[in-house]
């Protein structure tokens, strides 16, 4: 009986036993745990720190301790939402999508400041040539130049807008196609408006040189800023002759600063593109049906004779007194419209304009012969020697 009770109390207390070290078990394994339960999910952690000879300890692969630290956090360059970072945190510069356009009467384009920090003001510096709505939509609503300026931050931002009509640009593009560029370079290109269009004898005046007659009735020097390039410059031209319609920028409500403005920068323009090439420019001649400005036009013609004379290779070409009579237009030399020239009055043209520009050309001619067979010699009497 006694011993019956000893075994009793021995298998009580070995229960007990075991019962009290399974409990310190799960007390280490609970310590040994994350205390977000992510024990398992470190493991690759600490294993590729092992493999890659890192000797970290496992709480600082816990908590980032011992890692290089910076003061800003270094994120590589994206797109975000139309802004861009540098690796430095530091946002990139606010910048036009256009800085330049060229637009038909009518017609919209969506500008956008990219990489912009904050709101952005639209403005219109001619909101009867292009306006532009909040978000940046320019429409062209009448043939001219403007400026759109976004502003944002405190700086601004501008693109220069020129407007040309729908039905001028068809005939620029026109023109572009009936003088293929590969099969017409080198020669004279005459250009501008009406009055180069409707100047049909031209070839045989200008002969033997070959000409480009470039003429889109009514434009103005605003459009040849948006065309040279293209019906000018691309020609490679051995000359160039200019009525690019003054008159009629003048005549379609424009100032003169403004007209004044376009023209020279279309002449700068040509300059740069085209060095060394002689560029001639015609005044604008007085007309029956514009008597009302010809002073206007007159304070022009005088402004881009200065502005010719302070340049090499620029001519102006005054018609002006050739076409006049008593301070007036000669109705002998235009058309039934009283604005255009008639037969006689080309042969004005071809008197001062054409025989001016074939003279230069030909003494241009004489002069590179003259050097060509200085060199000749030269050349040959260095082989005797």
């Amino acid at each position: 009986m006694r011993d019956q009770t000893c075994r009793n109390k021995i298998r009580v207390g070995l229960r007990a036993l075991f019962l009290l070290c399974a409990g310190c078990l799960l007390a280490l394994s609970v310590e040994a745990a994350e205390p977000d339960g992510t024990q398992k999910e470190n493991q690759p952690v600490q294993e590729a720190a092992a493999d890659s000879g890192n000797n970290l300890k496992e709480t600082e692969l816990q908590t980032g301790e011992g890692m290089p630290q910076t003061d800003e956090t270094e994120v590589s360059p994206t797109e975000t939402d139309g802004a861009s970072q540098t690796e430095t945190g530091t946002q990139e510069e606010a910048e036009l999508s256009q800085n330049k356009l060229a637009l038909v009467k009518g017609k919209t384009y969506d500008l956008e400041l990219l990489h912009a920090s904050g709101d952005v003001v639209w403005k219109s510096s001619k909101k009867a040539v292009a306006t532009v709505n909040s978000s940046g939509r320019v429409k062209a609503k009448k043939d001219g130049k403007c400026v759109i300026t976004a502003e944002c931050q405190g700086k601004d931002y501008q693109c220069t807008v020129m407007v040309g009509g729908g039905t001028k640009k068809a005939a620029a593009n026109w023109l572009a196609q009936k003088y293929p560029v590969k099969k017409n370079q080198g020669k004279i290109v005459l250009a501008g408006s009406s009055s180069i269009r409707r100047w049909k004898t031209a070839p045989e005046m200008f002969a033997p040189y070959k000409v480009v007659r470039m003429g889109v009735g009514s434009t103005t020097p605003f459009h040849w800023l948006s065309w040279y390039k293209k019906l000018i410059v691309k020609y490679n031209p051995r000359a160039v002759v200019l009525y690019p319609g003054m008159g009629n920028a003048i005549t379609q409500g424009y100032s003169e600063p403004e007209t004044l403005e376009a023209v020279q920068e279309l002449l700068t323009g040509l300059q740069k593109e085209l060095p060394g090439v002689p560029i001639y420019f015609i005044s604008t001649y007085p007309t029956e049906r514009c008597e009302a400005l010809w002073k206007k036009w007159n304070t022009c013609n005088r402004k881009i004779r200065e502005f010719c004379k302070t340049r090499e290779n620029l001519t102006y070409i005054d018609i002006t007194p050739y076409l006049s009579e008593d301070g007036g237009p000669d109705a002998s030399l235009l058309g039934n419209d009283g604005m255009h020239l008639n037969q006689k009055g080309y042969k004005v043209l071809e008197k001062y304009v054409v025989k001016k520009v074939k003279a230069d050309l030909d003494n241009a001619k004489k002069e590179s012969g003259k050097s060509t067979g200085k060199q000749t010699t030269a050349s040959k009497t260095g082989k005797s020697k």
